[in-house]
């Protein structure tokens, strides 16, 4: 059976993009490029609530190139501004520190949001060069986002989307209210992670931002000295200093998927060597119908055309919002002769895992799956893999239905 099931794991991971050095897993580059995007698109979404994106003690290691050494007065001035008021410190990089910012000249400002756990890098190119955008890029690398990301920026903010420059709306969408923590604070007009009333404007004449508060001014963040007395108070709460206490943020809502408004952002993978999903409403093979209602949608897969090959369908991403366990649940029918295997697999960039093991069912049945999932990899996605026989005359049937989860422990 363990040779069995090596074997199967081999052909399996294959097909999601990897390959074996003894016996160790290494993605291929189609797998590497979609873990850079999905890193990326976790970073973009990561919750200053999530307290493994903070610096444990408020302590900040850096680094700064050399391409950039002449601000590095300008640099520190804007450190000092942060610990003159809180308990965060900025420490120049030692080697035995693995985690650090690194900050540098680029063509753009930008900075990770929080600490990532390694060399981070911070951007600076000419133009970002004051003390204001500084403080608003240490302020991200601290965790925080920007103010009109706040789920009731509405009541403060009118957004102008068709002044936008292409490719940049994503700067101002809002988040839930369990992905961001206000901080029991309200908004900040002030801030230094407010932007001004003409950022990523396409046309410079023209606001992107408008205040609905009579009588307040935008201001561009790179025109900005200082924090507010609110950024103050955001920072010593977050980090706990002086006595202050981080307050916690809603639940976020569970993930369900019946399939019959949509697919949920679950995709099936196509291509060469794999076998095809197909979303039905319609008996197939030893089932007369759906979870859900018995006749509505679900996703199935013939094994008998699927004869030698592998369906993979992956969930969507679940990111951590704060929280280090969280419960996958959905319903499967996994029988007949020509079926070898349902498993699922959680797949990081360096590291693939089997994590559930499917028993097969019997005719017009679901069975459920119910699996505990460790949030704390970062980067992860999930495949449900069903898998035929070699060779295949008899046939079979492999459907999923109703994929929940929730961010709570199974």
């Amino acid at each position: 059976m363990q040779i069995i099931m090596k074997t199967l794991t081999k052909t399996l991971l294959s097909i999601l993009g990897c390959f074996f050095v003894l016996d160790l897993p290494y993605c291929l580059e189609e797998s590497k490029r979609w873990f850079q995007w999905e890193s990326n698109y976790e970073r973009s979404r990561a919750a200053v609530h999530d307290i493994e994106r903070l610096w444990p003690n408020g302590i900040v290691y850096y680094k700064i190139h050399d391409n950039i050494k002449d601000d590095i007065g300008l640099i520190k001035k804007a450190m000092r501004l942060i610990e003159n008021r809180t308990c965060v410190q900025f420490i120049e990089w030692q080697e035995q520190s693995p985690e650090y910012i690194f900050i540098q000249d680029n063509l753009e400002c930008k900075s990770e949001l929080g600490r990532q756990g390694r060399r981070q890098d911070l951007f600076l190119s000419i133009s970002c060069r004051t003390v204001g955008q500084i403080l608003h890029e240490l302020m991200h690398s601290l965790g925080f986002w920007h103010e009109m990301n706040r789920n009731d920026r509405d009541d403060y903010l009118e957004i102008h989307w068709n002044n936008i420059m292409p490719g940049q709306d994503f700067n101002f969408n809002k988040l839930h209210p369990w992905e961001y923590n206000h901080l029991n604070t309200s908004f900040d007009y002030d801030s230094i992670m407010m932007y001004g009333s003409k950022a990523y404007a396409s046309d410079n004449n023209q606001s992107t931002v408008t205040p609905k508060t009579a009588g307040v001014v935008l201001k561009d963040v790179r025109e900005k000295t200082n924090l507010s007395s609110i950024d103050i108070i955001r920072i010593n709460r977050l980090y706990q200093c002086f006595g202050e206490k981080r307050p916690s943020v809603p639940d976020p809502p569970e993930y369900f998927c019946g399939f019959e408004n949509g697919d949920c952002d679950i995709f099936t993978q196509l291509g060469n060597g794999v076998a095809k999903w197909e979303k039905v409403n319609e008996p197939r093979g030893s089932l007369l119908g759906d979870h859900t209602t018995g006749f509505g949608y679900y996703w199935a897969v013939d094994a008998k055309t699927a004869t030698g090959k592998q369906a993979i369908m992956y969930l969507p991403r679940f990111p951590q919002n704060g929280r280090s366990r969280g419960c996958l649940s959905f319903f499967y029918h996994f029988r007949g002769p020509g079926t070898e295997a349902f498993i699922a697999i959680l797949q990081t960039l360096r590291k693939n895992s089997i994590i559930f093991y499917g028993n097969s069912t019997a005719a017009n049945s679901w069975r459920r799956a119910l699996i505990d999932v460790d949030l704390n990899r970062r980067n992860f996605r999930i495949a449900l893999v069903a898998v035929s026989k070699p060779t295949n005359q008899s046939g079979g049937l492999f459907a999923v239905d109703d994929v929940m989860f929730k961010w709570i422990p199974c």
